[in-house]
């Protein structure tokens, strides 16, 4: 190997030796440009060759925290300074955890960065950085709670939305039109699973409506998760999904239910024990 050929190759190994450790931060969800379900919105992120830790007011090379920036509008800027302090706000969320949820956000575009700060909130330098933008509309159940318990084999399910015009499948697809489907699975947290690009079935346990309230008839005790996923005139979700889950329990025998709902057999049982300790009082 002659000298040309050392040189070439020690630049190669240091370039990738430096790619290897630089240190980045991408936002995994949502993903840019997405349209999420409100009013809760979870944001995750993921970052690379950087030690997180939380601030201590000390300065440490490749030592950071991240900062969660969401403003309002679509490609906001956050207008933080270099060298300046990162302040701590309701929209400006100090985290050493890669992930985090803001509530009740209303319909509307937003942009969200995260940002890699120093132990004094200072923005690393050069900047680490990561930044997308998303639309938020409102798709929310109301009946039942998360982790509820059903007595008895029917399931009501009421819901709202905000955002969106709900519209009867028309065969089209037009932006910001779209309606409900509910689908039921019995298993706890289960996945939607849905094939991107291809419209939802109906079935018993996929419903097509328009409603906001709907009756599951002949329901099985045991884990379920529902889901509602919004989908065009053509019964195809956006991709990726919008979409609500809740996850619940069935339960066979309603605890206040009346004498008529209770087996033959068993009232029979009952009857019998009555008259059987009416005759040995009567013996005594």
């Amino acid at each position: 190997m002659n000298s040309r050929s050392i040189v070439a190759f020690a630049l190669i190994l240091t370039f990738f030796s430096v790619w290897a450790q630089a240190q980045s931060v991408t936002i995994a969800e949502p993903v840019d440009g997405a349209t999420v379900a409100g009013p809760d919105v979870t944001i995750r992120w993921r970052s690379e060759n950087i030690n997180i830790r939380d601030a201590n007011g000390q300065v440490e090379d490749g030592v950071g925290h991240y900062h969660l920036i969401l403003l309002e509008g679509k490609d906001a800027q956050h207008g933080l300074n270099a060298g300046e302090a990162i302040p701590s706000l309701d929209n400006i969320i100090h985290t050493t955890e890669r992930e985090y949820t803001f509530s009740t956000l209303s319909p509307g575009s937003y942009t969200v960065y995260v940002v890699v700060g120093d132990g004094q909130h200072v923005p690393l330098n050069p900047t680490v950085e990561a930044m997308v933008q998303f639309d938020v509309l409102t798709l929310a159940f109301i009946e039942p709670v998360e982790d509820a318990t059903i007595w008895g084999d029917q399931l009501n399910v009421r819901w709202l939305s905000d955002g969106v015009d709900i519209q009867a499948a028309d065969g089209q697809a037009a932006d910001g039109v779209a309606h409900y489907h509910l689908i039921l699975r019995a298993r706890d947290n289960a996945r939607l699973n849905l094939t991107p690009g291809e419209p939802i079935e109906a079935n018993e346990r996929m419903v097509h409506t328009t409603e906001k309230e709907y009756r599951f008839q002949n329901i099985r005790p045991g884990p379920y998760t529902l889901f509602v996923v919004l989908g065009d005139g053509q019964h195809i979700p956006a991709d990726p999904p919008v979409f609500k889950a809740l996850h619940f329990r069935v339960e066979g025998v309603n605890p206040g239910s009346s004498i008529q709902d209770t087996p033959w057999w068993l009232v029979g049982l009952i009857l019998g024990a009555i008259v059987g300790a009416a005759l040995l009082l009567q013996q005594q």
